[in-house]
């Protein structure tokens, strides 16, 4: 089984603008990132990941580096916690990798995909929550409509949840394949056979609905900022345009960027005042994308788009609750 980090080199170029000596890596999985991050010279990588087997994982790459690399047991949108933990006040950089990890991927035992057969579990930590079937076996249909045309995009979100819940009556759906196939089989035949698998849109919108996983990456970028020592990056790679939407709208609404007048349009007092309260001075102005040539040699990089903000080091600062 092989990990293939997507964006490897664009996200080293982001980071690398800040010189850091301490960075996070907010979804460690199989360590690509952080093993980078290492061997590039930066001083130590502090590894946040929820799942167990990411955990041994990493302790298997910390032999390597004489206590360079720290790692936190949980969700990333535990970052403060897990900074402070590990004896820093603040960092120079957080990166966060948004998509499932390869090895979570091709482990049927986790239940992500339905290329394997397995149990339909999702859970990025397997020791806690609710699984996929759980879940099925007890929404309601429109909630079940609303989530899949929500946070999965389906267009036939209506029919595949109405088919699901006939289908529970009658038997428990356990397994990847149980699912798979009772989605497979009620779309259009033209739906089928299209660039994606007709159950891709499904299986997102469930595992993000059991981990939770939006409200995860908004909590994430509501605290970076105090994470982050004054010059430090924050870093997002995402994988779907619900994740990519809130990072957008996020550095958007709170960048120096977007707010500075000019001296030809100056400043209104509104904006003035919007400015005392924005976080970044300088962010991608455009989502940065995999090359062709990553694109074709691995597809899971085909949707990743990479944004990052530089915190401001301005003083205006203080007034968030003693943000420096």
């Amino acid at each position: 089984m092989q990990h293939v980090p997507v964006m490897l080199n664009e996200v080293l170029e982001a980071v690398q603008q800040v010189n850091p000596a301490v960075v996070v890596d907010a979804t460690f999985g199989g360590g690509g990132y952080t093993q980078a991050f290492l061997d590039s010279g930066i001083d130590e990588v502090l590894a946040i990941d929820l799942d167990g087997d990411a955990k041994k994982r990493c302790e298997i790459l910390e032999a390597s580096y004489s206590g360079r690399l720290k790692f936190f047991h949980g969700n990333y949108a535990q970052v403060d916690h897990a900074i402070a933990q590990n004896g820093y006040e603040k960092v120079d950089a957080i990166v966060a990798d948004l998509g499932v990890s390869s090895y979570q991927l091709d482990d049927a035992s986790k239940g992500f995909s339905f290329r394997h057969d397995g149990p339909l579990d999702m859970r990025m930590n397997s020791d806690s929550g609710q699984t996929a079937a759980e879940y099925i076996e007890s929404v309601d249909e429109s909630e079940l409509v609303r989530i899949l045309r929500v946070y999965g995009e389906e267009k036939f979100a209506g029919k595949i949840a109405r088919t699901i819940c006939e289908a529970r009556k009658s038997k428990e759906i356990k397994t990847t394949k149980n699912l798979s196939d009772i989605i497979e089989n009620c779309v259009p035949a033209t739906y089928r056979y299209g660039r994606i698998h007709p159950a891709t849109r499904s299986f997102q919108a469930l595992r993000i609905v059991v981990n939770k996983e939006l409200e995860s990456v908004e909590t994430l970028l509501d605290k970076a900022i105090a994470c982050l020592n004054p010059g430090g990056i924050l870093c997002v790679v995402t994988f779907h345009s619900l994740e990519d939407s809130i990072v957008k709208k996020y550095f958007r609404e709170h960048s120096l960027y977007h707010v500075s007048g000019s001296r030809h349009i100056p400043m209104s007092s509104a904006d003035a005042a919007k400015e005392s309260l924005c976080f970044y001075d300088r962010i991608s102005k455009k989502a940065v994308k995999p090359t062709d040539s990553e694109v074709e040699s691995n597809s899971r990089a085909r949707s990743a788009k990479m944004r990052w903000g530089i915190r401001s080091d301005r003083t205006a600062l203080t007034s968030l609750g003693g943000v420096q």
